[in-house]
């Protein structure tokens, strides 16, 4: 529709994909999602519960990683009226679960996926952000970067 909107009106626009952000600017909030779930059960619990075999992957962008992104337009005009990925590294559920466990002495345990939670999960989800990297270089932060 922004593409029709934009050739009907003239309306500018850039569509960024993003999959799964981490992270917070906020002390207080720390992080949220995945990784908000994995540190509170590892802290109140001690056990980390995975769905699955954990393998599932997916692009994991930190929060200063995607402002820098949605920045782009403003300092590179050469970005608008297209759809960019943004980046950031690969990890599966798993590697997550085992970096928070380690940090917190908890263990992990696999069960078996609910069936609703199955059908919602979207499985893999890799973005590829080299057309983005044409325009905007991102160094983008690691999970072992901040918690080193």
């Amino acid at each position: 529709y922004i593409q029709l909107y934009h050739e009907c009106f003239n309306v500018s626009y850039v569509i960024f994909r993003l999959c799964t952000p981490w992270g917070s600017l906020l002390e207080e909030n720390g992080n949220y999602g995945t990784f908000k779930t994995f540190i509170n059960q590892a802290k109140q619990n001690k056990m980390i519960t995975l769905y699955g075999d954990g393998n599932t992957l997916k692009t994991y962008t930190y929060i200063t990683d995607v402002c820098n992104a949605f920045f782009s337009p403003v300092q590179n005009r050469d970005i608008i009226n297209d759809i960019f990925n943004i980046g950031g590294h690969v990890y599966s559920l798993k590697d997550i679960a085992n970096y928070i466990a380690s940090i917190y002495d908890a263990k992990i345990c696999f069960e078996k996926w609910p069936r609703l939670v199955k059908k919602i999960d979207g499985g893999n989800t890799i973005l590829d952000s080299s057309k983005l990297d044409l325009y905007k270089s991102i160094s983008y932060i690691k999970l072992e970067d901040l918690y080193e």
